[in-house]
């Protein structure tokens, strides 16, 4: 990733810049993350911990409308404010250890899924429309599959998942911190039990 992050470039945007640090402001992140463009990427992704970035794939920036790019900024923003980052180092160090075990993998699956409720929930709350929001996700998924319905059909593409939750209404409470630092607590103590 640091090499992705070494290739890629400032955003030429003036505007998706501006709009990222209004909705750092308002998501009460102490860093304003870089907001950096990448031909190496499909998707859009937070990326580091000392220096926090957001990385957005060029076609995307070429593709997509302002508040579109907000949408897609304001859910990277979500796992920085959430810091998943380091998160993701435990859940990356344990399936290493252990990647002979299923529990931690499907453990560490879950605890995917609840991150990105969490993110989805908390871009929910600033008040985007859940439609419009699962519209953008699935322009996303568009830019990276020839054919996404027929993926989300055939493959039970997790996008099927939070979709179905945030338009049935359950997405617009964010998932408490408090759970889930149980569910990193419970999901390191069965790692090192195993051990």
């Amino acid at each position: 990733l640091s090499g992705v992050i070494a290739e890629s470039a400032s955003c030429d945007r003036a505007e998706v810049v501006a709009e990222t640090e209004r909705l750092a402001r308002r998501m009460q992140l102490r860093t304003v993350p870089d907001v950096r463009r990448s031909s190496l990427i499909e998707a859009p992704m937070a990326a580091g911990v000392k220096r926090p970035v957001v990385l957005l794939p060029s076609t995307l920036l070429d593709r997509l409308s302002l508040e579109q790019l907000a949408i897609v900024v304001a859910h990277e923003l979500a796992h920085h404010r959430a810091r998943d980052l380091r998160l993701e180092w435990l859940i990356a160090m344990a399936t290493t250890i252990w990647w002979f075990h299923p529990v931690v993998w499907t453990l560490a699956g879950q605890l995917r899924s609840a991150r990105e409720d969490r993110c989805d929930d908390r871009v929910i709350a600033l008040g985007v429309d859940p439609h419009a929001y699962c519209r953008v996700l699935l322009d996303v998924a568009a830019a990276r599959l020839a054919s996404p319905a027929i993926a989300m059909r055939e493959m039970s593409h997790p996008l099927q998942r939070r979709f179905a939750r945030l338009l049935s209404g359950r997405g617009r409470r964010a998932v408490s911190p408090v759970l889930a630092m149980a569910g990193t607590l419970v999901f390191a103590g069965v790692a090192f039990a195993i051990a």
